[in-house]
Parts: C-alpha cells; sequence; structure tokens
C-alpha cells in the first residue's frame, strides 16, 4: 500500500513536471507559431487602401499633419513612425502588423489563462493545464487565417492594434482583481482603454465587457462590481468622450457616409447573413475575400433563415448569461464585439473580415473549452495536445497559403474577381494593376469589356442604380470610363481617350481624378489652352493634387512662364519633402530654362542626384535632369554618361513590364511614339553635350518650336 502511495506521488510530480515545462515554453511556442504562419508576410504589397491610405497620404511624412483630423490618431502615429524609419518599405510595415498580433496574442494567452481560476469546475485544474489551455486558443486565434486580413493587409493595423488595447486593458483589470494593490492595475486598464479608444472607435465595447467579466467571474452581481470598483467603471466610462471627439474629424462626405447606405432596418437584416458567414469562415476558414461588395437583402428569403440561427444562438447566449456559464460571457463577447458594425448602424461595406479580429476570440475560447470539457474525463490531458498542434498546424497552413494573394495586387484583384465577380470596384482596380504592369492591350479589353457589362446591366436593369456601392453600375461607370482612357492613351489612342474623360467629367463634374486625366489627355494631343484650363478646374476640386500641380509646371515651362511653373513644383516639394518628381522638374528646369536668373547648375546637380538616388538610379527623367544639370555646369563628361545611362534605362524599361518611369511622370501612361520621341531626343542632348553645350529648353517666346511632346514628358 505504501509502495502504490509513492508510485502515485511520483506519476503526479513527474505529470507535474513535464506540464510545467510545457507551461514554460507556452509563450515561445505561441510567437514561433506566428512567425511561421506571417513569416511569408513580409513579401506582401501595397494595396487597396494602403495606397491612399499610406503611400499617397502625404500627411504621414511629417509629425505635425500626421494625426490631426482622424478619429485613428494612435494608428496614424504608427505609420507615421513606420515611413520616418523605412519610408515606404512595405516589410518593415507587415514587422509592425505581426509584432503587434504576437503581442495580442500572448495577452489573450494571459487572460484566458487567469479567467480559468474563476470558473469553478475548472478552479482546481492544475497550474500546467491552465497555462496549456490558455496556450492552445491563444495560438489557434493567433493562426487562423480569418485574421490576415488585420495583419497581412497592413492599413487594417487599425483593427489588430485596437485589438491589442483590448486586450491590454482587460488582462489589466483582471491582474487587478487579484492583487492587494488592484488600483494601480485598474488605472492601467482605464490607460489601456483611453488608448484603444484613440486607436479605433469599435474600443467603446470594451468597458461592457469588463463589466460583464466582473459580473461573471468575480463580483457574480452587477451590483456588487460597480458598488466594489465604481471608480474603475467611472473612469472607463469617461473614455467613451474620446470616440465621440475623434468622430467630429469625419468627414460627413465620405462614400462609406454618404452613398449607397441601405436603412438601418435593411441594413440589420443583412448582417444576419454576414455574422452567419463570419462563424462558418471562423470553423472552416475557406473562401476569405478582400473586398466582398455584399449587397443589402432585396428579398425575405436572403434574410429569413441566418435571422432564425443567430436568434436562436442570442436566446443560448442569454440562458447560459442567466445561469452564469461561461459559456454566456463568450456568446456575449461575440455579439457585443460585432455589434458596433452588425447591428443598425449602417456602413457602406456590409462584410469586412477584419471586424472578426476580436469577436474571434470567444469562438476559439468556447471551442477550445468544451472540447476539453467532454474529453477531460475519457482521455489522458497529455494526448489532447496532439489534436490541438495538428488543429494549429493546419490553419497555420492556410494562412501561410492566404498570405501568398497579398503579394501583389494583380494576384489579390484576380482573387476578388474570382469570388465576387460583380465587384464593379474590383475589376476597376484590376484594370488599374494591368496599367501599372505595362499591359494596356490586356488593360484595354478588361475595360471595355467592363464597360459593355455595365451598359448591358444599367439597360436590363435599371434598379441597378440604387446597388450596393460595390455593385453600384452607375456609380462606377465615369471611373471605369477613367481606366478606359488610360488604356487608350497608353495605346497610342490619345483623342478616343479625350472623349472617354469628357464623359467621365459630364457625369461627375466634381471628380478631379476625371478632370486631371482629361487635362493630361488634352496636353498630350497639343491642346494646351484646353489641357490648362482642365488642369485648372482639377486644382479647384482639390488644392492639394500633386499630379495637377506637375502638369501645371509642364504647361507653365513651355509657355516660358518658368518661375510660375518653379513655384508650382516648390509647392509640391514643401507639402512632401520626398516628392521625387516635382524635385526633378525642378532640377530639370533650373539646369535647361532660357531665364539667366533662375538658371542654377550647382543646385540643379544636388536635385537631380537625390532624386537619382532615391530611385537607384533607375529613373529615365532624373538621369536625363542630372545629364543638364552636368552639362549647365560645364562637366560635359559626366552629361554624356548620366545621358546614355538614361537612354539604356528607356530601352530597359521598354522591354521590362513595370520597370518605367510611371512614378514621376505624368499619369505614368504614355502613348508609345512618344516614349520613341523621348529616346530620340535624349541621343540628340548626348550630342549637344559632346560637343560641349548645354541644352536649353526650348519656348515660344525664345522664337523655336516648343519642345517636343515626346521630350520629358
Amino acid at each position: 500500500m505504501a509502495s502504490e502511495r509513492v508510485r502515485m506521488m511520483f506519476t503526479e510530480q513527474h505529470m507535474e513536471s513535464t506540464w510545467g515545462s510545457i507551461r514554460r515554453a507556452i509563450p515561445l511556442v505561441i510567437m514561433l507559431a506566428g512567425i511561421a504562419a506571417y513569416a511569408n508576410s513580409f513579401s506582401g504589397v501595397f494595396l487597396f487602401d494602403d495606397i491612399g491610405g499610406i503611400v499617397r497620404d502625404v500627411n504621414l511624412r511629417h509629425f505635425a499633419s500626421s494625426m490631426p483630423h482622424s478619429t485613428r490618431p494612435l494608428v496614424r502615429l504608427t505609420l507615421y513612425l513606420n515611413y520616418t524609419f523605412g519610408k515606404l518599405n512595405a516589410a518593415d510595415y507587415h514587422a509592425v502588423n505581426l509584432l503587434i498580433h504576437i503581442a495580442a496574442g500572448l495577452l489573450l494567452f494571459g487572460i484566458v489563462r487567469r479567467t480559468i481560476s474563476f470558473i469553478e469546475p475548472l478552479e482546481n485544474v492544475g497550474i500546467a493545464v491552465k497555462a496549456a489551455l490558455g496556450g492552445i486558443a491563444s495560438t489557434i486565434w493567433l493562426v487562423h487565417p480569418l485574421q490576415t486580413e488585420s495583419v497581412t493587409y497592413i492599413i487594417q493595423r487599425a483593427e489588430s492594434l485596437m485589438g491589442l488595447f483590448y486586450f491590454l486593458a482587460l488582462y489589466l483589470f483582471i491582474v487587478g482583481v487579484d492583487s492587494p494593490k488592484p488600483q494601480r492595475w485598474h488605472m492601467g486598464c482605464i490607460v489601456a482603454a483611453s488608448l484603444g479608444m484613440a486607436t479605433k472607435p469599435i474600443m467603446i465595447t470594451l468597458p461592457i465587457m469588463v463589466l460583464l467579466f466582473d459580473r461573471f467571474f468575480v463580483a457574480k452581481s452587477f451590483l456588487n462590481a460597480l458598488t466594489v470598483r465604481l471608480r474603475l467603471y467611472t473612469g472607463l466610462a469617461f473614455t467613451w468622450i474620446i470616440p465621440v471627439a475623434l468622430s467630429s474629424f469625419e468627414s460627413a462626405h465620405s462614400i462609406g457616409q454618404s452613398f449607397g447606405l441601405p436603412s438601418p432596418i435593411q441594413y440589420f437584416l443583412s448582417q444576419q447573413a454576414v455574422v452567419v458567414h463570419y462563424l462558418q469562415l471562423a470553423l472552416w476558414p475557406q473562401s476569405l475575400c478582400l473586398d466582398y461588395g455584399w449587397a443589402p437583402v432585396s428579398a425575405a428569403s436572403e434574410f429569413v433563415v441566418p435571422l432564425l440561427i443567430n436568434t436562436v444562438l442570442f436566446l443560448l447566449t442569454l440562458w447560459a448569461s442567466y445561469r452564469r456559464h461561461p459559456a454566456g460571457f463568450c456568446g456575449l463577447w461575440f455579439f457585443i464585439t460585432l455589434a458596433p458594425t452588425s447591428s443598425v448602424i449602417p456602413i457602406s461595406d456590409l462584410a469586412v473580415e477584419h471586424r472578426m479580429y476580436v469577436p474571434l476570440a470567444a469562438l476559439v475560447v468556447f471551442v477550445v473549452f468544451s472540447g476539453y470539457s467532454l474529453l477531460a474525463k475519457r482521455v489522458r490531458p497529455q494526448l489532447l495536445l496532439f489534436p490541438a498542434l495538428l488543429v494549429v498546424a493546419v490553419l497555420a497552413f492556410l494562412t501561410h497559403q492566404r498570405n501568398e494573394d497579398y503579394r501583389s495586387e494583380q494576384v489579390m484583384w484576380r482573387d476578388v474577381i474570382g469570388k465576387r465577380p460583380d465587384n464593379y470596384r474590383a475589376h476597376i482596380a484590376a484594370v488599374s494593376v494591368m496599367l501599372d504592369g505595362d499591359r494596356p492591350v490586356e488593360a484595354e479589353r478588361v475595360a471595355t469589356a467592363l464597360l459593355d457589362r455595365m451598359n448591358k446591366v444599367m439597360a436590363e436593369a435599371p434598379a441597378a442604380r440604387n446597388a450596393p456601392l460595390a455593385h453600384n453600375a452607375a456609380f462606377w461607370y465615369p471611373e471605369a470610363q477613367n481606366q478606359l482612357g488610360r488604356t487608350l492613351i497608353a495605346r497610342g489612342k490619345v483623342p478616343e481617350a479625350i472623349v472617354q474623360f469628357q464623359e467621365a467629367t459630364r457625369k461627375q463634374p466634381d471628380n478631379a481624378v476625371a478632370r486631371y486625366n482629361l487635362a493630361w489627355a488634352l496636353y498630350l494631343s497639343g491642346r494646351k489652352d484646353e489641357a490648362e484650363q482642365a488642369v485648372c478646374k482639377a486644382l479647384s476640386l482639390r488644392p492639394d493634387y500633386g499630379r495637377a500641380h506637375m502638369l501645371m509646371g509642364l504647361i507653365l515651362t513651355e509657355r516660358g512662364r518658368f518661375r510660375d511653373a518653379m513655384t508650382q513644383y516648390e509647392r509640391i516639394a514643401n507639402t512632401d519633402p520626398d516628392a521625387s518628381a516635382a524635385k526633378c522638374e525642378m532640377a530639370w528646369l533650373l539646369a535647361t530654362c532660357t531665364d539667366d536668373s533662375l538658371r542654377d547648375g550647382k543646385r540643379a546637380i544636388g536635385l537631380a542626384e537625390e532624386v537619382c538616388r532615391v530611385t537607384g538610379y533607375r529613373s529615365i527623367h532624373a538621369l536625363d535632369a542630372l545629364a543638364a544639370a552636368y552639362a549647365e555646369a560645364g562637366r560635359f563628361p559626366d552629361a554624356v554618361g548620366a545621358a546614355k545611362r538614361a537612354l539604356e534605362q528607356l530601352r530597359q524599361s521598354r522591354a521590362i513590364p513595370g520597370q518605367g518611369d510611371n512614378h514621376l511622370v505624368g499619369d505614368g501612361i504614355q502613348p508609345q511614339e512618344q516614349i520613341l520621341q523621348q529616346a530620340a531626343d535624349i541621343e540628340s542632348r548626348i550630342h549637344l553635350y559632346e560637343s560641349g553645350l548645354p541644352f536649353r529648353e526650348k519656348t515660344p517666346s525664345s522664337g523655336q518650336d516648343e519642345r517636343k511632346e515626346g521630350g520629358r514628358n
């Protein structure tokens, strides 16, 4: 008998020792799992809202302008810091996103592990088992493919950063409950809540969830919770002031708020199918989509079954909550954290995967603990690790696969169109990507087919004009014309492009981009007066439109108004110190203008060399400007070398898609004839430099012909 007791003690000690080793390794396992699942995310590119929200947002270049007038100042601050230290290196942004995600996963581990101590059926479970359950739940949540949109899609850092503060606030509350000095922990909870409120307004549900946690697991009643921790809840309530104050910065005229929104009732009914879809993705994460363009319901058959499913789940949640069962808290966590985006407040995008970042935690914890409760009495706890690790491995593999879709815009939009063929926004984005990839023939074919399809839809179904934003043919028709116009320019069909742009501006007269595109096409066709009128209209609609200022500078230069042109370029450079295009044109003007008082070879060399360094000496225009600057300074051998390098780069760019100079010139779209003329102009300047002569910009005021359209335009 004594020997049997000794054997049992040894076995228990051995098991506890084994689990203890696992417990200490769990945080490291969580981090390694996150890194493994997202290792290929670093090759992801900027896409969709990343372009406008990061790449083209010049306000992020300066601390003073990075955060004002935003409902998400902390997100903006992190993006500003990313840009400050890494410019537009996408891998740096992905690294920060992954660090945020892993930190959130570690906090979720801490929350789950500590919460087990408050659950009566599990309170006597060993520390190592608690840690293992927390580790399994948090790791599954961390590597789940549904999280990729919040992690790999850079601009959705807003969701993951908010989630980080959400978990941090709840974790600090839980730690404070067990602490002899809870005040400092609960003050930290209020600070974390405040930071979350300054990250994304969805954080408004946090004070409610803290109170519910208190009621379920600690105080056992709302009255006790509010009585014992009145200061904490008062402080949390005051954090609601932050999103209310920040909301005043939100534009009331944004597309997301003003166009094609369903009524609150229609939105609520539409969300029933969306929530069921979220649940399906949580259980089987296939067919993930970046841009659903989910349509509002139009018939009872579209929402009756999902509404019934959600009603049953909600009633079960209320029943479990009444009995203070932990499943009730998980259900309330899911429904409450989704409520701001899936209730009665209409939002333009009805279904977006990143909205599941925080709600997914409730589903994962519920499934893990339900599985443990069912199997723990039938199977040795250690054996449960194997199926758990298998689930983690499968989910991590699926996440790794999904990250591959983010490696290029072309791949992503092909994926979206394959899953949502009626999403016009995706088709238009795909055309733009084809143009950027020097595939104008394919782009023209797709844009033409898209317009034909839109015409057919609007003719056969007039109600389509009231369709949701992504599927609204009437809304996207002018933008489709814009894209077709760009493809026509690339194909050398400038007159046809002008027709498309004119029609687009007629349908959307306040569209600054369409006005600019029209101005660019008119400029290319030699109709400079009309081009100037169109670009002035674009600037009146968007005074900070950099490309429009660039085009105005080119027009003014050709008219001999060099100082006015310099003002246009300097305005861009002063707004965005990294504006390579403007600095390139400034260097060209300082090196080649006929105004002796303005010409400055030394300054021109400095500007041109700076742009060449930034572009890796691959910019044709920067090299051309550098050659002209060297010639103006009398460094003719250097001028010849730089010009020959520009000519070689031009020849290579014609042969290699995506290697052109699109980021510096106009809209980045030029006819083939103009490219050939550009090569001829560079060759003529090489002969000039070899003769020991600088190049001078030809203008009407000098009694000579204007520089040919193909020159540097």
